[in-house]
């Protein structure tokens, strides 16, 4: 899964590239893939504590806009 941002805008996309090289589907949506979805944020969501992204200026500004967006998606939302 890519989590692309443009100006603070999060899109969800999700691509099976040996089926897809181009990227053309995109399954971030499909609920056919939501646990996968779900346990990629998660481990985003680990990382992110791990390496204390949210300390820095660009960090916190990024995060804090990427929650505002919809943020880290979980079995519940």
């Amino acid at each position: 899964m890519k989590t692309k941002v443009f100006n603070f805008i999060v899109l969800d996309v999700l691509f099976i590239l040996v089926e897809d090289p181009e990227e053309i589907r995109n399954l971030a949506d499909d609920i056919t893939f939501s646990k996968t979805i779900i346990d990629l944020y998660s481990k985003l969501q680990k990382l992110r504590d791990d390496w204390g992204d949210r300390v820095t200026e660009w960090g916190l500004e990024f995060w804090d806009r990427f929650e505002l967006n919809g943020g880290i998606k979980t079995a519940n939302s």
